[in-house]
C-alpha cells in the first residue's frame, strides 16, 4: 500500500516474487530494499511486508498501480476456524495463469506434482528448464496455475489430524501428504503445513 509519508510504499510479497522482480517493478536497487528492511539475504517469502521508497512517482512504469497490489490476507488469531483449532499463518489466492513456486518435498516426483496441479510433466520441465525428471528436496519449481486456487500455511496444534485439516481448508488428505512429504500422515504440534485448496 502507498502512503504519503515521504514516498514510502508497502509491498506485500506474493508467491513467485523475488527481490529482483520487486526492485524492477519499483525501479529501486535490491541493495536498497535489503537496507530498508534489514534483510541479510535475498530470500523472501509470501506474506513478507516490505518497506520501499521509490525515488519518485513519475519513475514508476506507466500503468503500475502500487496501491493496487493484492496483499496476502492476514487471519486474526481469534478468527473462526470451524473444526480446526490451530493457526492460519498465510492465506493467498492464486489466479489462473499466475506463476508461483512449489517447494519439492521428500518423495515427490514430477508426475505427482504435475497431476496435483493439473499440468503436464513437459510443462514443468519447460518452465524450469529441466533436462531430467530427477528432483531434490527443497528444490523450487515454477508452476503456472491452470486454475484458481488458494494456498495456506497452517500451524498444527494438539488434537489436529490431516483429515480434519483437509476438510477445513477444502483440500484432500492425499494433497496435504504429497505437498508436505508425509505419506504416513503423522503430525506434530507446532509444525507448519503447506496446504493447497483447488
Amino acid at each position: 500500500h502507498q502512503t504519503a509519508d515521504a514516498g514510502k510504499t508497502y509491498h506485500t510479497v506474493r508467491s513467485g516474487e523475488s527481490l529482483s522482480v520487486i526492485a524492477d517493478r519499483y525501479r529501486v536497487k535490491i541493495a536498497d530494499i535489503k537496507r530498508w528492511n534489514s534483510l541479510r539475504s535475498n530470500v523472501i517469502f509470501p506474506g513478507n511486508r516490505l518497506v520501499l521508497y521509490p525515488t519518485a512517482g513519475s519513475n514508476l512504469p506507466t500503468g503500475t498501480q502500487v496501491a493496487g497490489i493484492e496483499p496476502l490476507a492476514e487471519i486474526p488469531a481469534g478468527a473462526e476456524r470451524s473444526r480446526v483449532s490451530g493457526q492460519v499463518l498465510v492465506q493467498q489466492s492464486i489466479s489462473r495463469g499466475e506463476s508461483f513456486f512449489y517447494a519439492v518435498s521428500s518423495g515427490n516426483t514430477l508426475s505427482e506434482i504435475a497431476q496435483l496441479f493439473g499440468v503436464s510433466v513437459r510443462d514443468i520441465q519447460s518452465w524450469n528448464r529441466l533436462s531430467s525428471t530427477t528432483l531434490r528436496v527443497g528444490q523450487k519449481l515454477k508452476i503456472v496455475s491452470p486454475r484458481s486456487m488458494k494456498f495456506y500455511k497452517y500451524r498444527v496444534q494438539d488434537g489436529d489430524n490431516i483429515g480434519n485439516i483437509a476438510t477445513q481448508f477444502d483440500s484432500t488428505v492425499s494433497t496435504i501428504q504429497l505437498v508436505n512429504g508425509k505419506p504416513g500422515g503423522l503430525l506434530k504440534a507446532g509444525e507448519i503445513l503447506s496446504i493447497f485448496s483447488m
